[in-house]
């Protein structure tokens, strides 16, 4: 397999793509004129902005160009590839909560409308277990339709990439998950990925089992993420730190310190939507995931306890307040503002009459909550191009932390003259940084950490105790 052609230009696909042109000749199929005309430009060194953010891309792309064909037409993404990779959106369906398989469906449709010789098809989208099957279904009665002599295998192969690392998680990845039930095109496909990967990194397995495996993993990764934002109460609640606590959970290799991070919720384009789309699969099948279930709604309480801390500390009423806000990208650096935790808590203080000067060290991030939010831009909502741009122009602010760019775990309060608190929602913030804030009369609101904020009554935790605790 030397020819791969990619459906789909976005995150997932375009990333992927810079990455097998390394060792295949790869076309960069998306109908979308904007995104081929933007990849055609950073080809040729006309310009370094895509339209999407990620670290070392452009430097990849621009290395293996000679390898590298984006096209808008079909004739031309479906004129030779031994392999054809399906990375097209699968958002969730808002009203049900199921992965929208529509995309996939239409670019089945229209390569089995075009294909005239054998091909595999793999699924890289994330998608519920029975979806290869289904576009299986669909091109078989396209190349019928099309009287095309051409016999095609569909299977998965999910994608395990990690916004802001996805070009080393393609370098070095853990895992290469295939999943196949024709014989051939499992040792073709095994063949391929031989050729970037090593013998153990490659799992070929079931269709079924490949599709599940990628809901699998990121309902596991959230539910560690809820559950250590639980136990973060429960450290305020009695004084401990649970920066401490993880780490003494992480040196134990049973569990490991991976998501053990605690804050105000997860967000991204994965986590949020993955975890919503598998609860909703499995019920209606009647196999309720209750731990999934419980990690979903954990997560929305999390961000709204980080919101109702700040209201409470302003008494419920932010009118005409001033706050900073760095990083509103999900994760430190990426532009992606899908369910981004720091938007949805900036979000409930416009609403409550707040203004906010938000800073993001990404500038694809400034840009999409520019757009996001065009009609409180300039009246209630401000952004700058650096980290106390907005320093002389707010007066007694409180700053919130809203992802864990390496910028934001230092704090100096001097270019504003006072801050009021700190809201750390990442709990990047060290002991020794805290200490020194609220040497300088500055409150600190991390996430579980009562050991620094003094958030629990020593007396009362004692009477608890002996009164419920001991026997007689």
């Amino acid at each position: 397999m030397q020819n791969v052609t990619f459906f789909g230009a976005g995150y997932v696909g375009l990333t992927t793509a810079a990455h097998v042109a390394g060792t295949h000749k790869v076309v960069v199929y998306d109908p979308d004129e904007v995104k081929r005309t933007a990849i055609e430009a950073v080809l040729e060194g006309d310009t370094d902005h895509l339209y999407i953010h990620e670290a070392g891309l452009v430097e990849l792309l621009r290395k293996n160009k000679r390898n590298i064909h984006p096209t808008s037409t079909l004739d031309e993404a479906l004129e030779k590839p031994e392999l054809i990779i399906l990375a097209v959106g699968t958002p969730s369906i808002p009203e049900t909560g199921h992965a929208n398989l529509k995309y996939l469906v239409e670019a089945a449709q229209a390569i089995g409308s075009h294909l005239l010789h054998d091909a595999v098809v793999l699924v890289k989208s994330t998608v519920p277990p029975g979806t290869s099957s289904m576009l299986d279904d669909v091109l078989f009665e396209q190349l019928g339709i099309a009287g095309s002599p051409a016999r095609v295998a569909v299977g998965a192969c999910p994608e395990f990439l990690a916004e802001g690392t996805a070009m080393a998680d393609l370098r070095t990845p853990y895992r290469v998950v295939v999943g196949l039930d024709d014989p051939q095109a499992q040792r073709e496909v095994h063949r391929f990925f031989r050729t970037m990967y090593g013998e153990g990194t490659i799992l070929m397995t079931d269709v079924a089992s490949a599709e599940l495996s990628k809901h699998a993993s990121n309902a596991m990764l959230a539910t560690r993420i809820t559950f250590v934002n639980d136990l973060a109460r429960l450290c305020e609640a009695v004084g401990a730190d649970i920066k401490a606590v993880t780490r003494a959970m992480g040196m134990d290799p049973r569990i490991g310190s991976k998501f053990l991070n605690a804050g105000f919720g997860y967000g991204g384009s994965c986590f949020p939507k993955d975890t919503r789309a598998l609860a909703t699969f499995a019920r209606g099948l009647h196999v309720p995931l209750p731990i999934v279930e419980a990690a979903i709604a954990g997560n929305e309480v999390a961000t709204e306890r980080f919101t109702q801390n700040i209201l409470a500390s302003y008494n419920g009423d932010l009118t005409g307040e001033q706050f900073v806000l760095w990083g509103v990208g999900f994760k430190a650096g990426t532009d992606d503002l899908r369910d981004s935790r720091a938007v949805e808590v900036m979000r409930t203080l416009l609403e409550r009459g707040a203004t906010v000067h938000v800073y993001d060290p990404v500038a694809g991030a400034r840009r999409n909550l520019e757009e996001d939010f065009e009609s409180a831009l300039g009246h209630h909502l401000f952004t700058y191009d650096s980290q106390y741009g907005m320093a002389p122009l707010v007066d007694h602010p409180s700053i919130i932390i809203g992802n864990e760019d390496n910028q934001f775990r230092s704090v100096d309060v001097a270019p504003f003259g006072s801050v009021r608190t700190v809201f750390d929602g990442k709990n990047v913030l060290s002991a020794e940084e805290v200490l020194a804030l609220q040497e300088a009369g500055v409150q600190y609101h991390g996430v579980g950490r009562g050991t620094l904020t003094g958030s629990a009554s020593r007396p009362d935790l004692v009477a608890y105790l002996r009164h419920h605790y001991m026997d007689g």
